[in-house]
């Protein structure tokens, strides 16, 4: 999980909620370092709608704040990362900021885009479309990775709006809700 790969490599994880709708939520996967929070992941997620009725108790903590990973776990379900796809993407200046200045703006980032289900008792329930970018220091890019914008020239659908809000949110520090 990425909490637990988060704490066990910067010795802390938090998770601050920066925008959520109905179907979307943008988080701050966060270490502390001398006072300050430093983005590890910048995750775009996309509920998929209706919520199952197996996962509404964990579903329902999650809108309220709580780590995607941490709380399906603790709800006896295992996550399945599925289709997943790698690109990179420059720092904009709300990625910059989240790092407390220790990135700059145009640093190459890893990101990742999948389709996250929760497993328990032999079922997989569909939960959500998760594009992520990380700080360096937590994923460092490859050289293997394409660049996001040719990435979205081949999706459609949730994925793409997904990963285009992620993008968009690299450089802006509003939640994009519309559209």
């Amino acid at each position: 999980m990425n909490s637990e790969h988060i704490r066990s490599r910067f010795g802390s994880y938090g998770v601050d909620v920066l925008g959520q709708s109905e179907d979307r939520r943008l988080a701050n996967l966060y270490s502390e370092s001398s006072g300050k929070r430093i983005c590890r992941t910048l995750a775009l997620t996309h509920f998929l709608l209706p919520t199952e009725p197996a996962l509404e108790a964990p579903d329902a903590l999650i809108r309220g704040g709580a780590s995607i990973g941490t709380t399906l776990c603790d709800a006896g379900f295992c996550m399945v990362k599925s289709d997943p796809v790698f690109s990179r993407a420059s720092s904009g200046a709300f990625f910059e900021a989240l790092s407390s200045g220790g990135i700059g703006k145009g640093t190459l980032l890893a990101t990742q885009l999948y389709t996250l289900n929760a497993e328990r008792d032999g079922y997989q329930y569909p939960y959500a479309i998760i594009a992520e970018a990380y700080h360096p220091d937590h994923v460092a890019p490859r050289a293997t990775d394409i660049p996001i914008e040719s990435l979205l020239s081949s999706l459609n659908g949730v994925q793409r709006k997904t990963l285009e809000e992620l993008n968009w949110a690299l450089e802006n520090a509003q939640f994009k809700v519309d559209n």
